[in-house]
């Protein structure tokens, strides 16, 4: 009976243009290292993908960054030239190349771009989805996942046959024109309509930072010509997110969202009690040094919060923590 079952499952698999392991049996995309790639693992990519996407990914030998393809006046690399690096050194079959440096397009107006492909062949650019390029405090797990959705993006348009989409929340949604619209993106070629948790979760959740944005916003009229004013309108700022924080621990996570959702709750915590020590620290003693100092802590926060709300599907949440 078993031998009968595998057998009658291999006709299926193949009937569905899968493999026994569950993968397309006929697409195959191979990834390529442009030059020195530091960044997540291109196996456990591969791996990602092949469990997430059904397809055959595996990662091949490296290809040198060609000499003439920095741009000096730019501080760039054109993207053009290492993609056809790429396809000449893999002159078959779909080819992916993942690069560290900074591209943009020779024919195009973009200041720069996250991927360049032709028919067959891409190259993903991963400098400006790593955070460190902003001058924030590095963040493997936001580097992987806008990796994986760019490539996701690129499997599906030239291993699949998938069609741009309007989608903001779709992975083949086109233009991307930020980190935003990247965060904002799912993995999911056709997304769909969130279920009742999840539109519960949301809706809480938006909510209450459309009102802490109204009441931060009105903070920020507040004249503060000396340091006490300073520390006053802090002290208020820092209750405004003491609100939104209680707030997000009442909601529960939607099914799927608990990992973000746990990320979300702890940064904002830590986020609070960084502002929280630096006003006792400055009503102590006015220090002009550690204000700024906390300033760009204090973005670096924000920036970390607005890309989980981005992720969790929250706007209204990302333009709170953005501002």
């Amino acid at each position: 009976m078993r031998r009968v079952a595998a057998t009658v499952l291999v006709a299926v698999l193949a009937s569905l243009g899968l493999s026994a392991d569950g993968t397309s049996a006929r697409v195959s995309v191979v990834l390529v290292p442009i030059g020195s790639f530091g960044g997540p693992s291109l196996n456990a990519l591969a791996a990602h993908f092949r469990h997430k996407l059904r397809v055959d990914v595996r990662v091949v030998a490296s290809v040198p960054v060609p000499a003439d393809a920095y741009n000096d006046s730019r501080h760039q690399y054109v993207g053009d030239k290492l993609l056809a690096q790429v396809e000449r050194a893999y002159p078959r079959g779909v080819v992916i190349g993942i690069t560290a440096q900074d591209i943009y397009m020779a024919k195009q107006a973009f200041r720069y771009v996250f991927s360049i492909r032709d028919g067959r062949a891409g190259v993903v650019a991963t400098a400006r989805m790593d955070p460190t390029f902003y001058g924030l405090p590095a963040d493997n797990e936001l580097l992987t996942s806008r990796i994986e959705k760019m490539t996701t993006k690129d499997i599906g348009a030239l291993a699949l046959g998938r069609r741009p989409s309007s989608n903001p929340r779709s992975a083949l949604y086109t233009p991307i024109l930020s980190v935003d619209d990247l965060d904002f993106m799912t993995e999911e070629f056709a997304p769909r309509h969130p279920a009742a948790d999840k539109r519960a979760w949301l809706g809480h959740a938006s909510t209450a930072c459309r009102a802490a944005y109204v009441q931060q916003s009105a903070l920020r009229a507040i004249p503060i010509p000396t340091t006490a004013d300073i520390l006053t309108v802090l002290g208020k700022a820092i209750d405004i997110e003491k609100h939104l924080l209680a707030t997000f621990e009442t909601l529960k996570a939607a099914r799927g969202d608990g990992m973000l959702v746990t990320k979300l709750r702890t940064t904002f915590a830590g986020g609070v009690s960084l502002d929280e020590t630096t006003l006792a620290s400055l009503t102590a003693q006015w220090d002009a040094t550690r204000f700024k100092q906390w300033a760009l802590q204090s973005g670096a926060v924000g920036a970390s919060l607005a890309a989980t709300s981005l992720r969790l599907g929250s706007r209204p949440c990302a333009s709170y923590f953005g501002s």
